[in-house]
């Protein structure tokens, strides 16, 4: 830059050939105090354009009992993230209101090997999982962390009521986005009742941090499609960066846990079947006595099934069953035969099945 006392200039160009050029532009005093520093010049940050956000619906159990039992949860991500994606929902595709505004990507991925059913109520110490996220990262926790709720993940199908939740002590960096996760308790939240043989790979995995949010749906709205539109919220709800999908939810959150334990053995040409009642509220709590009931009143529905096919159901009040020697043989003769146990919420219905088989 050239100063002089009356005048500043600009050095755009400079050629040596000999002889020295320079090639130099008038410059505003004013302009040239703000480049200096004298006023803090406007920050220039790139220009991202509406990008579609990629969204995903979980009805889930309940995870610390303090969340609302029947409202969904919705987690997002995007990369580059957009900044802010708006949720609208609605009964039907038109009339939309604004449900909730997601300021914070969430750590979602996908699974990158199958994970075949474990073990409940125990670590498993022996298989690992691999997953690459979107955007985020994964790190370890210790076992008491652990027990406190720390390192929750979610892994599901894609269908919004079909979801492990699973924590992991290990989390080992592979590459870029691609974690190993190992030390898993898995089926937790009651979740082990509808455990299925494996996870393949390319199921979704959503971190259950802070950030995924429950969209406050009404209680009413259980078993009903919803209509959802979502998008980045700088963008109106026309805009083609909004996506469209429509889900039914049961609130899952109200779902009964599966009954634990669940024994049946023959007495004298019948059988005595008994099981242990497990809470979705409070089961955690080491006290004296039963844990909480959770429920209006306690019931199950217990089922005899032989081949497949289904030779009694009954209702029952307690965890306890006597099948007389005379309506066995009534029933399944003296062939093998099932017993399928699943308690029952007054506001939701039967929880999953629990079974056991009995030799003939």
């Amino acid at each position: 830059r050239i100063d002089r006392i009356d005048r500043i200039d600009r050095i755009d160009r400079i050629e040596e050939a000999g002889l020295r050029l320079a090639q130099a532009t008038r410059v505003d005093a004013e302009v040239d105090r703000v480049q200096r520093g004298g006023e803090q010049a406007a920050a220039m940050t790139p220009f991202v354009g509406p990008i579609p956000a990629e969204v995903l619906f979980l009805d889930l159990p309940l995870l610390t009992g303090d969340e609302i039992p029947h409202a969904p949860y919705v987690a997002a991500t995007g990369r580059p993230w957009p900044g802010r994606i708006a949720v609208y929902g609605a009964p039907q595709d038109n009339d939309y209101a604004l449900l909730e505004t997601l300021g914070e990507a969430a750590i979602i991925g996908v699974t990158q090997t199958t994970l075949g059913a474990g073990p409940i109520g125990i670590w498993d110490r022996q298989t690992a999982l691999e997953v690459t996220l979107v955007s985020g990262a994964l790190s370890s926790a210790t076992p008491e962390a652990l027990l406190a709720g720390a390192n929750t993940i979610a892994i599901g199908s894609g269908a919004v009521d079909d979801w492990e939740i699973v924590q992991f002590k290990k989390a080992v960096p592979l590459s870029a986005g691609r974690f190993a996760l190992s030390g898993l308790l898995r089926g937790q939240s009651g979740s082990w009742g509808t455990m299925p043989q494996s996870w393949l790979a390319g199921a979704n995995v959503v971190m259950l941090n802070a950030v995924p949010t429950q969209i406050n749906l009404p209680s009413a709205s259980r078993g009903t499609a919803r209509h959802f539109r979502f998008g980045p919220a700088s963008q109106p709800i026309t805009d083609p960066s909004y996506r469209y999908e429509s889900h039914v939810f049961a609130g899952i959150g109200l779902r009964p846990y599966p009954v634990a334990h669940l024994r049946a053995v023959r007495t004298q040409g019948g059988a005595a079947v008994n099981w242990i009642r497990c809470t979705r509220i409070d089961g955690d709590i080491w006290a004296d006595g039963e844990v909480p009931l959770g429920e209006d009143t306690e019931g199950y529905i217990l089922r005899i099934a032989q081949n497949g096919t289904l030779k009694r159901e009954v209702t029952l009040s307690s965890p306890t069953w006597a099948y007389s020697a005379a309506i066995l043989a009534a029933d399944v003769g003296t062939g093998a035969f099932d017993i399928s146990v699943a308690q029952v919420s007054a506001r939701f219905g039967a929880g999953p099945f629990a079974k056991v088989s009995v030799a003939g």
